[in-house]
């Protein structure tokens, strides 16, 4: 069960964790829900979001010529729109594109506004900035949801099974037979469809993968593996304060996190205040 959050794969865990745990099925389950939890504990951790996609921010104007988004690296700007304030009109603005003066530009981490609009600021107000634009990187978890095997009439589904289907992903409540012909798909978001009797619900659509965007950084899919696996081997002693074996003590960490794993992760979290940003 991918999810587009998860930092590393079901496979690449069983072999980080054990041979012999990668050559069975038993703890699968366990697995994928610890993949999806500590994926979304980093991405949490970071205080943004680690997946490419679209996101719409709306922000307060700061009086100056440039915004830091929240998520990054920074693909693509689709518009930036400044509501009337002021007195001012207000305006929807566009990359340039071809021989138009540039409107705005953007690096990794910034959207520049250029001369022009609002005197070259993004004029000061409260909520009166929208910012449109593509960030992120391409987890595991979203390349698997591509690779899923599409719908096929007349098949046997298990529990908890993903297919997808003119663009959207569904996973199956309920194991049975799929249907001899399509169903009538339902394509809102946590809407069930009636297959036969197999009931799937939509999870959103399939991930759409910009050509710019690039891999995870292996530093986040390392620390994903490492924390993945400290939490599957501790899944015993939930509530132990300290534990050890043998006449020499082993003793087993108990903590959160290794600190080794938060090394990885230190240097891709945010640390400017998001309180004071006009962040709804």
């Amino acid at each position: 069960m991918p999810n587009a959050v998860d930092l590393t794969t079901l496979t690449d865990l069983k072999n980080f964790i054990s041979p012999t745990l990668a050559a069975t099925t038993a703890s699968d389950g366990p697995l994928i829900r610890i993949i999806t939890a500590v994926s979304d504990g980093i991405n949490r951790y970071l205080s943004r979001s680690v997946a490419v996609g679209q996101f719409s921010e709306v922000r307060n104007g700061n009086g100056r010529d440039s915004i830091r988004t929240l998520v990054y690296p920074i693909i693509s700007v689709q518009s930036v729109v400044i509501t009337p304030n002021f007195g001012q009109p207000g305006t929807t603005i566009l990359p340039a594109n071809g021989s138009q003066v540039p409107a705005l530009t953007n690096d990794k981490w910034f959207i520049n506004l250029h001369s022009g609009f609002f005197a070259n600021c993004f004029p000061e107000g409260k909520q009166n900035v929208t910012l449109n634009y593509t960030a992120g990187y391409i987890t595991p978890g979203q390349l698997q949801l591509l690779a899923l095997p599409a719908w096929v009439s007349a098949g046997g589904v298990t529990q908890n099974q993903q297919v997808q289907n003119a663009g959207y992903v569904y996973q199956a409540i309920n194991s049975g037979t799929s249907g001899s012909g399509a169903p009538a798909w339902l394509i809102l978001t946590n809407s069930v469809t009636n297959d036969n009797g197999v009931m799937w619900l939509c999870l959103g659509p399939v991930p759409t993968l910009p050509a710019l965007a690039s891999l995870a950084p292996y530093s986040l899919v390392e620390a994903c593996l490492e924390q993945s696996a400290l939490l599957f081997k501790n899944r015993t002693r939930v509530g132990d304060t300290s534990s050890g074996v043998g006449p020499d003590r082993v003793n087993y960490f108990l903590k959160g996190a290794l600190p080794s794993t938060i090394d990885k992760i230190k240097p891709y979290r945010e640390v400017f205040p998001t309180e004071g940003m006009g962040v709804q």
